[in-house]
């Protein structure tokens, strides 16, 4: 959830900040066309791509299993469905070790 909220205030800052600087603008100009003619679009798409990179990066860094695991995807056993988990390797494969 925080990683979700993380995203969606750093995809939509850059946004916000616009929006906020374009009502200046128009609030101070008495045309209100020639706000939009002086869209800072490269910095607004600089900005973007920085914040999704420090996310990608953030979560990169903070995320995933313990070193020596692996995820088993869920399957259907007996009919009834086991949901995926994180369990132990095997010693020097990929493979995970079932303790069920």
């Amino acid at each position: 959830m925080t990683r979700i909220l993380l995203l969606i205030i750093l995809l939509f800052g850059p946004l916000a900040v616009y929006w906020a600087y374009l009502s200046f603008v128009m609030r101070r100009k008495a045309e209100t066309g020639g706000a939009w003619n002086e869209m800072p679009v490269a910095a607004l798409l600089v900005a973007g791509f920085v914040l999704m990179m420090g996310v990608l990066i953030y979560t990169a860094l903070t995320g995933g299993a313990e070193p020596g695991t692996a995820y088993q995807p869920s399957r259907v056993e007996d009919g009834e469905l086991v949901p995926g988990k994180i369990v132990p390797q095997r010693n020097g494969s990929d493979a995970a070790i079932d303790d069920e």
